[in-house]
């Protein structure tokens, strides 16, 4: 598993030492303080975090956990028990990982022919210019997912929107997350840290071309 923490190494108020256990009740829902969250990769960490943690310029560490747990989609992992074991360099995620990851996410659960010719065009370099999809059927979530989607394709609150888009993707239908995430943004191994500090432009806006 994988752990986001500030640079002073803090979530909220609670402090993380290398090994040492923290505990939580287990009893409650997956995002409040009855569980220990935890994410099931590292690029996982670094798209989700605009959501989840909201962690300025976070350092990421490999983590171990026990007892209860809950999940959410592939996205977030909640452990009775959680704990660090060594700190690793986060990957780089751009924002045009974060639009791909995006409209990724939305073509697995979009069904408007006129918004997944816009995604697929996109993904292909072909920036092609469109107002919001035509009305179609559609369920609720699949507007949601896709106007997240095109908002963060058009540099708007990249990283928010770009989290969103997958989020309401996967609870709104079994995708595999991880996939996605490497499809974005390349295969990540897990690199110790020993030390060193590597910037991420996670946080950074980039200007559109």
């Amino acid at each position: 598993m994988y752990k986001l923490t500030t640079q002073e190494c803090k979530t909220g108020s609670l402090q993380w030492n290398v090994g040492d256990w923290h505990i939580a009740s287990g009893d409650g829902e997956l995002c409040s303080p009855a569980y220990l969250h935890a994410y099931p990769s590292a690029l996982c960490a670094m798209f989700m975090n605009p959501i989840h943690a909201r962690i300025q310029l976070p350092r990421l560490w490999k983590a171990e956990g026990l007892g209860t747990t809950r999940e959410d989609n592939g996205l977030k992992i909640g452990y009775k028990q959680l704990r660090i074991v060594q700190e690793l360099l986060p990957p780089i995620v751009t924002q045009e990982h974060r639009i791909t990851m995006a409209l990724l996410a939305s073509l697995e659960v979009c069904g408007n022919n006129q918004w997944r010719a816009y995604a697929e065009n996109y993904l292909r370099g072909n920036r092609i210019t469109m107002t919001m999809a035509r009305p179609y059927i559609e369920a609720g979530e699949e507007v949601e997912c896709r106007t997240y989607a095109w908002k963060a394709a058009l540099y708007e609150e990249v990283e928010v929107n770009s989290a969103l888009a997958m989020q309401i993707a996967a609870q709104y239908r079994s995708i595999d997350t991880q996939a996605i995430f490497t499809e974005a943004a390349g295969t990540y191994i897990d690199t110790p840290a020993d030390g060193r500090s590597r910037e991420t432009t996670a946080f950074r806006s980039a200007p559109h071309d």
